[in-house]
């Protein structure tokens, strides 16, 4: 009996598109409805706020996103519901909703589009609107005045409508963004992309990547990807924040654009965790079966006038299982952000639907200030539109920001309505009126609100009228989310080469600004800086910060043009003597040689040449460097044909061989011999030397290692030789040195079948890929040695059992966690790691048993295995951490992770494996699997 029969199910609501059902939903209680006149009594609201029904059946039908104009008309996106099963139908529809008397009542009604493919979001320009379907972005407009468009054009096209870990994939929040361009969350979309008529007429893969685009050219940016059934929501100054089901609530700590131009190291993640996954939900449950913790599928920040002031910034989730919108009270400590409850809603929601057919499936701020929640509802042949509202609102004057000149444009900058400060920004952008930029200017500088100085810097970048003085003067500002705005706009003409000494100046006085989102934003922004001063300046600034992961990111972003030196001043430094300060430098080298500019390779080659560095750090950043550069298909020897650096590997060969070393210096040294051009003959005998019983277990491992490197032929038989004298791990890291390369694996599976090499002296995971291997030779052999992936036995299955029966001890299951699993499923090095989050994770304790005893059942789509097959006849097998166009990152089972660079990748694969160990269980009693599962599964 396998463990699925035991495992309890649990029903997870995941709404990639409320108005979509999709093979695999939730079951639902039978559904019962109210009409619209009774509606807003089907709801339970934080005390002084209303719902108010703006528009409801037949005027609108399955809303799920929606968008106002600068005349207050509402553009609704409709999807009824398709047939559940494969893929999506052409049902969806634009329709245009109008306030006929002004009263705030939406009541006429016409559809605007129709005949669209799964559309699912929709924004507001030049007097239409962008819709974004399952497979492209369109733009539509009505050119005749008759409610109805007669122009269709393709902006963005390509999407694949399907994620990667196969589900569908559907376009969300389509929003204007304080830097003048449409942002989008893609749902994991895996499709390649390109703008006919923009700047981008050759695709772009997404690779789960968000986007945004120019309205004005079409050009088309990859953003970082928020993952499946994500939404999204902007603040004031243009930060993104996301949502899903696994993720309640994010904020987006660095743009994609600052890892693209230096992919290569270990970067910190580009999401920040606000909300844990268990999230509860009050009251537990609106019905039997609901879940308890929130799982998003809308999210906004508010950012109108109609509420009290301090909800002025607050993030509200709309979940359609549970019926609820929920407040997140943010606040922002630096680059640190907190995400908690209202103290008046600590023990409830902001808002709980009574009515089982209630799906809220978005939310957007409107023209009045007011927050307004689409409700596509589970009942066929229904659709409503609520404005949030609080509790004696009376609807203002019509909308006609659409007839404003220039100047009144401008004036509306300052408007503490976030809907008519964006919409006043887009206008500008779409008239491209450069009279204003004189105005402009004044309310960059003048403006009593800092979020009018920063629309204002860019309306003029938007205009194309912005320069040196408006960027000096921002970066002088009173308020530090201004000073941020001003250095990265800075970086728009540091990269047209306007780089002046007045603007240089402003940028170094940057360094010691004593907001830290300042100094964070200052290195990123110093990567476009190609002064001499510049390596100098980036040292400054990240050594006062240098203990966050994020700073060091942003640092490691910006090294290019000047590496080396900013390297020496750091070594110099107190980052040199910091604890982490090795492996940032170490990070910095390698980057550098993988990025493989001669200049800077060379920089590099002459610091390590010389002595003004401590012995173990050349030998680290030598390593580091010998290392990148071998991921390239590149070496030390072809990139140092004078051997400049011999002196090093005649440091490294005596201090590998030198017992009074310590330990980690010895194998610091090995890691160098490995990228040295140190042929077999010269260093092969060294090495085997140090493969005796006398050395410690993890220098014999690191020996073995190095001679796999060598790639000689001679190496695995000399190994092989000395196989019974090395200890077990070194064994075991000689299997997976030699095994995956692919010169060495026929003699490794020789041995294996010769029994020279035991079955137990591979790691879990090459076991893994050999059995699975394409190759059916290797796959044959494979499974002769090591059989089928594991079965659990009958005995495992009575210790699960036994455990669920047990009352468990939180703090005996702690010792447990930390001592087995918490290296892989606590954050480590730059807030990486391997395993999902299970603590927090609203699991149940069957789930967690389940994931013990069959790793390879249920497998995390963003932890997964990846198999990456060089194009040197290497492979690297770990847990993908992070892609992009440029390099994979990987995880692997000894704790280190590999930056690989896709030029020098000939296949990668995900096996339908885990890279989690079996038989965890095997090694517990029923009271400790008892004891770790109370850990687990305990509120955080």
């Amino acid at each position: 009996m396998r463990w699925a029969s035991l495992m309890v199910g649990r029903v997870v609501a995941l709404w990639l598109l409320p108005g979509l059902a999709f093979a695999g939903e939730a079951p639902q209680p039978p559904p019962f409805s109210v009409s619209p006149e009774q509606a807003a009594a089907g709801f339970e609201l934080a005390p002084g706020f209303q719902l108010a029904l703006v528009a409801g059946e037949p005027a609108v039908l399955s809303p799920v996103a929606m968008a106002f104009d600068e005349s207050g008309r509402l553009f609704v996106v409709e999807s009824p519901r398709a047939a559940s099963g494969q893929g999506v139908q052409p049902v969806g529809r634009v329709r245009l909703l109008t306030d006929l008397d002004g009263e705030g009542v939406y009541r006429g009604s016409s559809i605007f589009a129709d005949g669209l493919t799964a559309p699912s979001a929709i924004a507001c320009y030049d007097g239409g609107v962008f819709v974004a379907t399952a497979r492209e972005v369109l733009f539509f407009k009505d050119t005749r005045g008759k409610g109805t468009a007669d122009l269709r054009r393709t902006v963005i096209t390509g999407f694949s409508g399907a994620n990667a870990a196969g589900g569908p994939a559907l376009i969300r929040d389509l929003q204007w963004g304080l830097d003048n361009r449409f942002h989008a969350a893609s749902g994991g979309d895996d499709g390649s992309v390109h703008s006919p008529a923009g700047g981008n007429s050759a695709e772009q893969s997404l690779y789960g990547a968000d986007f945004s685009f120019d309205p004005r050219t079409g050009e088309f940016r990859l953003e970082n990807g928020a993952g499946a059934a994500a939404a999204q929501t902007l603040d004031n100054f243009g930060r993104r924040f996301v949502s899903s089901p696994d993720h309640p609530l994010r904020v987006e700590m660095y743009g994609l654009r600052y890892l693209l131009r230096n992919p290569f190291f270990v970067a910190a993640p580009a999401w920040r965790e606000l909300l844990a996954p268990a999230t509860r939900i009050y009251p537990a449950a609106n019905f039997a079966g609901t879940a308890q913790w929130i799982a998003p599928s809308a999210c906004a920040i508010y950012r109108g006038s109609a509420y009290p002031t301090n909800f002025a910034g607050d993030l509200f989730i709309a979940d359609t299982a549970a019926r609820v919108v929920h407040r997140a009270v943010l606040r922002s400590n630096a680059l640190t952000w907190v995400a908690r409850p209202a103290p008046t809603e600590a023990k409830s929601e902001f808002l709980r639907g009574t009515d089982p057919a209630f799906r809220p499936s978005q939310l957007v701020n409107g023209p009045d200030g007011c927050l307004y929640l689409a409700d596509a509802r589970l009942s066929p042949g229904e659709g409503r539109i609520y404005r949030i509202q609080p509790k004696g609102f009376r609807a203002g004057n019509p909308v006609t920001l659409g007839k404003a000149d220039t100047r009144e444009l401008a004036a509306a900058l300052v408007s503490a309505n976030g809907w008519y400060g964006d919409t006043a920004a887009r206008l500008l952008f779409e008239r491209q009126d450069r009279a204003a930029a004189p105005l402009l200017g004044k309310m960059a500088e003048r403006a009593a609100s800092p979020v009018a100085r920063a629309r204002a810097l860019r309306a003029l970048d938007g205009l194309g009228a912005l320069g040196t003085e408006h960027i000096t003067r921002g970066l002088r500002d009173a308020d530090w989310a201004v000073r941020v705005q001003a250095a990265e706009l800075a970086e728009s003409l540091l990269e047209k080469g306007a780089a002046s000494e007045a603007l240089l100046g402003g940028m170094e006085a940057l360094a010691d600004d004593l907001a830290e989102p300042v100094r964070y934003q200052l290195t990123l922004t110093l990567g476009e800086v190609r002064a001499p001063g510049k390596p100098a300046l980036l040292a400054r600034a990240l050594e006062r910060d240098f203990q966050n992961d994020w700073m060091r990111s942003a640092a490691l972003s910006s090294s290019e043009f000047g590496a080396a030196p900013f390297c020496a001043l750091l070594a110099r430094s107190r980052v040199g003597l910091a604890p982490e300060g090795g492996a940032f430098l170490a990070n910095l080298a390698g980057s550098v040689g993988e990025k493989g500019r001669l200049e800077e390779v060379a920089g590099f080659i002459q610091l390590l040449a010389g002595e003004s560095l401590k012995p173990e750090l050349r030998l680290e950043l030598a390593a580091a460097l010998g290392e990148g550069l071998r991921r390239t298909a590149s070496s030390l020897g072809l990139v140092d044909p004078q051997r400049s650096l011999q002196p090093v590997y005649v440091l490294a060969i005596k201090a590998a061989l030198d017992d009074a070393s310590p330990l980690a210096r010895r194998i610091e040294a090995l890691r160098i011999i490995a990228a040295a051009p140190l042929p077999f003959e010269e260093v092969g005998d060294w090495l085997l030397l140090l493969c005796n019983p006398r050395s410690p277990e993890p220098l014999q491992a690191a020996a073995v290692e190095t001679l796999s490197a060598l790639a000689d032929p001679r190496a695995l038989p000399a190994v092989l030789e000395r196989w019974p004298a090395l200890a077990p791990g070194a064994r075991r890291a000689g299997t997976t040195a030699f095994a995956t390369k692919t010169e060495f694996l026929p003699g490794v599976l020789a041995a294996l079948a010769a029994r020279r090499i035991a079955p137990a002296e591979f790691a879990p995971e090459v076991v893994n890929w050999l059995r699975t291997s394409g190759q059916e030779t290797v796959r044959s052999r494979a499974l002769a040695a090591f059989g089928e992936l594991r079965i659990e036995p009958p005995e495992a299955l009575q210790r699960a059992e036994a455990a669920l029966k047990l009352n468990g001890i939180a703090a005996r299951g702690r010792v447990i966690y930390e001592a087995r699993c918490a290296r892989c499923h606590e954050p480590g090095f730059m807030h990486l790691r391997l395993g999902p989050i299970v603590r927090g994770a609203r699991l149940s304790k069957n789930e967690v048993l389940s994931a013990i005893l069959e790793p390879n059942a249920t497998i995390d789509p963003s932890r997964s295995t990846r198999i990456l097959e060089s194009k040197t006849g290497e492979f690297i097998i770990g847990v993908g951490l992070g892609e992009n166009p440029a390099a994979l990152t990987l995880g692997r089972a000894d704790g280190s992770v590999v930056v690989w660079p896709r030029l020098n990748a000939r296949e990668v694969k995900a096996p339908a494996w885990s890279m989690m160990p079996e038989g965890l269980e095997r090694q517990l009693s029923p009271q400790s699997l008892a004891d770790l599962l109370e850990y687990v599964t305990a509120p955080p």
